[in-house]
């Protein structure tokens, strides 16, 4: 069994945490097949409606420096809102979450390429930045804000001087890929 590294960065404590000990002692086992590191971002409700991005933008940033660093983490970062638990409302429906994830999308545009998608994290991410909240606690995705977004990614990564060709095409093909996900466990609609 090949073990993950797993780093939590909490920002309500502005550190990042080894999580070895933590999953030893907890038992936790959360990726038994992950060959990478993981970073799981624990973002605080303070933060969050602070707008506080500037950490996870910095770290973010440090991802995409070289190749060496893309291809490493790419697909390995988690992000989850903390502090919200006595708030009956779903995330979708806390405008301060939006405008985070706002924030952070037109800081950071490429944080797709990192966010996973097998546990939630881009369901949850592009549900509160681009999906319409339904009674039944599902979401709806207009597909040409979809396209739209995915669109502006792709953008964005053209720019990105550090990545060449080669790796460009293995990031849109991950992109394709999320997307893809994305629309077989949600609702879409066209307009």
């Amino acid at each position: 069994m090949v073990q993950a590294d797993i780093v939590i960065k909490n920002y309500k404590f502005k550190k990042a945490r080894n999580m070895k000990r933590y999953r030893k002692e907890m038992g936790a086992n959360i990726y038994p097949d992950a060959k990478k590191t993981t970073i799981i971002f624990t973002i605080s409700r303070e933060d969050v409606e602070s707008l506080n991005i500037s950490l996870i933008v910095e770290d973010l940033k440090e991802l995409i420096r070289t190749p060496k660093n893309i291809k490493k983490y790419k697909n390995n970062v988690m992000m989850f809102i903390n502090g919200y638990d006595d708030d009956d409302r779903e995330l979708i429906n806390i405008p301060e979450a939006k405008k985070f994830y706002q924030k952070l999308d037109k800081e950071f545009p490429l944080w797709i390429v990192f966010i996973e998608e097998i546990y939630g994290c881009l369901d949850t991410i592009i549900a509160i930045l681009l999906g319409e909240p339904k009674e039944d606690n599902r979401v709806e995705h207009d597909l040409k804000k979809l396209k739209d977004f995915v669109n502006s990614k792709f953008v964005k990564l053209n720019e990105e001087k550090q990545i060449n060709l080669t790796l460009n095409k293995e990031i849109s093909k991950d992109i394709a890929k999320k997307v893809d996900f994305l629309l077989k466990h949600t609702v879409a609609k066209s307009r």
